[in-house]
C-alpha cells in the first residue's frame, strides 16, 4: 500500500473527534496550472487593477509568460530563489505570476522592514535575483535588478513561457516568520499548498463577479488567501494603495470599487465596524483573522450586512487558509467563536500529551494535515522534524496553539501551548526580540511579554537589565534602546515601553520570575520612560487624549515620539477615524507618523484647516 492509499484508508478510519477533509496530495495542479487554467476560461474578465489600470485574465496570462521567458533567457532556472522587494502594487502580482511560471521560487521582502532584518532573511533565502521597486544600485543586494527594467525586457519578447516541468509538490514561495534564535525563519510553501483553494473549498466560495480588496502586505501569508483565492477562481483583484489610507479613505474605496469579499485583520474589522459600519453592507463574504474576534463588533456587523461574516484560521505552515466558520447571532451567545471546520484537502485534530485525539471539550494541542502543509523550514531540518511529525504514516504540523472540540465537531481555539506570542494576528517568538534587545550595547538581559490577559496581543513591553560596569539602570538609554529594536525589527515586534531594571527577580528556581514581572506590570510598573508634560493648547490636548485611549496610554505626553511611545499602525488608523469625527480633518496612517508627535499632530491640523483640507 502507497503512502498516499494508507493515508485515505486512516482519514476513513479516523475518530469522530477529527475532522478530515480529502486525503493529503488531493491536489494535482501547480499555482500557474491552475491560474492559465482560470485564465483561458475566463481570458476576457478583469483580472487586476490599482484602480488606474487594469488587466484582463488574458493579458495578465500572456504578460507574466513573457516575464518568465525573460527569466529563462537571464539563465535562471526551476528551483532557484527570486526575491521581490515591492509593495503591493501591479507588477508585484505581475511578478510573482512569472516567476512561478518560470519554475522558480518566490521570496517576498517587505520593503518597510528595517534593513538588517532583511539582510538576514537574504542570506537565509540566498536568491540568485532581487527584483526591486528602486534603482537597483541603490539596493544593498548585489544581484539586482528593477522591476521597471524586467517588465519592459520581457514586453520585447515573443509570446508563450518557457517549457517548465513542476509537480504540485514543488516549492512556490519562502515566507519568513519570527525565530527563536533571533534570525527569521523561512517557510517553504509548495504550490499544492496554495493550488488547493482553486478547486477545494467550501462554505466560503468566492467566484467570478466577486471583487477583492488586497490589503495585506505581500510578503505575509494572509495576503495569499486575498491574491490566489481571486485569481485563480475568476475573481478581480483591487490592489489597495501602497500606502494605506486614512479609514474613511479605506471605507470609501471599498464602497466605490464595490468589493464583494473582504478579508480583514481583527483590529481593522473593529475599526470598519465601529466608524463605517455600512462599508460592509455590500460585501458577499467577510473573513475576519488572526486574533480573537470580539462578539459585541460580530454582532454590529451582522446587523448590516446580507452576506457572510467569518471567522477563519490561518497559518504560514499550512498556507495560511485552514479552516472556516459562518458567524451566526447564535454564536455570539456562546462567548466563543468557533474558528469552524476544516477547508476541504486539510485534517484538523486536536491532541493530548501523549498525542492522543482529545475528546469534545478538552484542550489540547491543535495538529493540522493534508495539502497546505509546507514542505519545512528552510535549511532548519531539526525545527522542521520538530514541528511537521510523522504520525500515523501521516504528516501533521503541530501549531503550538491550544484548541478545543465542540459538540458539533467545531474547533475552538485557546492560547499558546509553546512561549509564541501572537501580536496584533502576527505571531512572535518572544526570544527573537529578547535576543535582539541584548544585541545593543549594555543590555545584559531582557524578557519580553505581553500583559496579562491578553491572549491576543495589541503590544509587546521589554523588561532588561544592565550589564555590571555600565553604570546600572543608567547605564542602557530606553530611547537609543528602542530605536536599535526599531531598525531591527518589523513594527509588530517592537515592544511599546521599555523598561530597565537593577535586577530581575528571581523565583525559588534562581529563574526570572515572569509571574512577577507580569504583576508589576498590572500595576504600572512596566510603563516605561515617565512622559509628564503639559499640554500646550487645546486642539493638541484632544489630540493626546485621543491617542492615549486608543492606545491604552495614559501617560503619554504631548512632545512624546510617537514611534517611541509604541504606536502602530492600528492605532494611527483609528487616531485618524477618530480625528476625522472630533475635529473634521482627515489625516492618513502616514501623515500622522510624519507629524512626529502630539504636537505635530496639532500643527499638522491647523495647517490643513488653513489650506482648506478639512471635510
Amino acid at each position: 500500500m502507497d503512502e498516499v492509499e494508507q493515508s485515505r484508508d486512516e482519514a476513513v478510519g479516523m475518530p469522530s473527534t477529527t475532522v478530515s477533509g480529502p486525503p493529503e496530495n488531493l491536489t494535482a495542479e501547480t499555482i500557474t496550472d491552475a491560474f492559465v487554467r482560470t485564465a483561458r476560461d475566463h481570458a476576457h474578465r478583469e483580472a487586476i487593477t490599482d484602480g488606474v489600470r487594469t488587466l484582463t485574465y488574458g493579458e495578465l496570462d500572456a504578460g507574466t509568460d513573457r516575464i518568465a521567458r525573460a527569466l529563462a533567457n537571464r539563465g535562471l532556472r526551476p528551483g532557484q530563489h527570486v526575491g521581490v522587494h515591492l509593495d503591493r502594487s501591479l507588477a508585484t502580482y505581475q511578478l510573482f505570476l512569472g516567476i512561478l511560471k518560470a519554475g522558480l521560487v518566490v521570496v517576498p521582502f517587505n520593503p518597510v522592514h528595517p534593513h538588517d532584518y532583511k539582510a538576514r532573511m537574504h542570506e537565509a533565502a540566498d536568491p540568485v535575483l532581487m527584483v526591486v521597486g528602486s534603482d537597483p544600485e541603490e539596493a544593498p543586494w548585489k544581484e539586482t535588478l528593477s522591476a521597471a527594467d524586467l517588465l519592459a525586457e520581457a514586453a520585447e519578447l515573443p509570446a508563450g513561457a518557457p517549457p517548465v516541468e513542476l509537480g504540485a509538490d514543488a516549492p512556490a514561495f519562502v515566507l519568513f516568520t519570527s525565530g527563536s534564535t533571533g534570525v527569521p525563519k523561512g517557510v517553504v510553501i509548495a504550490h499544492r499548498g496554495i493550488a488547493r483553494v482553486s478547486r477545494y473549498l467550501s462554505e466560503y466560495t468566492p467566484g467570478p463577479g466577486d471583487r477583492f480588496l488586497q490589503l495585506a502586505q505581500p510578503s505575509f501569508a494572509a495576503s495569499t488567501t486575498d491574491i490566489w483565492t481571486c485569481l485563480l477562481r475568476g475573481g478581480r483583484l483591487m490592489v489597495a494603495p501602497q500606502e494605506l489610507p486614512a479609514l474613511r479613505e479605506l471605507a470609501e474605496l471599498i464602497t466605490r470599487d464595490r468589493t464583494t469579499v473582504l478579508n480583514l485583520p481583527v483590529g481593522l474589522f473593529n475599526l470598519l465596524v465601529e466608524h463605517h459600519p455600512q462599508t460592509l453592507a455590500q460585501a458577499r463574504w467577510v473573513i475576519v483573522s488572526g486574533d480573537f474576534p470580539s462578539a459585541e463588533h460580530m454582532r454590529r456587523a451582522l446587523g448590516v450586512m446580507e452576506g457572510a461574516l467569518f471567522n477563519a484560521f490561518g497559518c504560514t505552515e499550512n498556507s495560511a487558509l485552514t479552516a472556516v466558520h459562518r458567524v451566526t447571532e447564535a454564536d455570539l451567545s456562546t462567548g466563543e467563536v468557533p474558528v469552524g471546520r476544516p477547508m476541504p484537502t486539510v485534517e484538523l485534530s486536536v491532541r493530548d500529551e501523549h498525542f492522543e485525539e482529545c475528546p469534545p471539550g478538552r484542550i489540547g494541542e491543535f495538529c493540522i494535515a493534508g495539502d497546505g502543509l509546507a514542505l519545512g523550514y528552510l535549511g532548519d531540518r531539526e525545527l522542521t522534524e520538530e514541528k511537521f511529525v510523522r504520525h500515523g504514516g501521516r504528516r501533521l504540523l503541530r501549531t503550538g496553539d491550544l484548541a478545543k472540540w465542540t459538540e458539533e465537531g467545531e474547533i475552538v481555539l485557546g492560547g499558546r501551548a509553546d512561549q509564541m506570542l501572537k501580536v496584533r494576528g502576527f505571531r512572535v517568538e518572544p526570544r527573537h526580540v529578547e535576543l535582539t534587545a541584548e544585541a545593543f550595547p549594555g543590555v545584559a538581559r531582557a524578557v519580553v511579554q505581553a500583559p496579562a490577559g491578553e491572549e491576543a496581543a495589541e503590544r509587546l513591553v521589554l523588561w532588561c537589565t544592565a550589564v555590571s560596569g555600565v553604570g546600572g539602570r543608567g547605564g542602557v538609554d530606553e530611547h537609543a534602546l528602542t530605536a536599535h529594536l526599531r531598525e531591527k525589527l518589523p513594527d509588530h515586534m517592537v515592544p511599546s515601553t521599555v523598561t530597565v531594571l537593577d535586577s530581575f527577580p528571581l523565583n525559588a528556581n534562581g529563574k526570572i520570575d515572569r509571574s512577577e514581572l507580569r504583576e508589576r506590570l498590572a500595576s504600572g510598573q512596566g510603563a516605561g520612560r515617565s512622559t509628564e508634560q503639559v499640554p500646550r493648547d487645546e486642539l493638541a490636548e484632544t489630540v493626546r487624549s485621543t491617542l492615549a485611549a486608543v492606545m491604552d496610554h495614559p501617560q503619554l505626553g504631548i512632545d512624546d515620539a510617537l514611534l517611541d511611545a509604541g504606536v502602530t499602525s492600528l492605532h494611527l488608523i483609528d487616531l485618524g477615524s477618530r480625528l476625522d469625527d472630533v475635529v473634521g480633518v482627515a489625516l492618513s496612517p502616514g501623515d500622522l507618523l510624519d507629524a512626529g508627535t502630539v504636537a505635530g499632530i496639532a500643527d499638522r491640523i491647523r495647517a490643513e484647516r488653513r489650506g482648506g483640507g478639512s471635510r
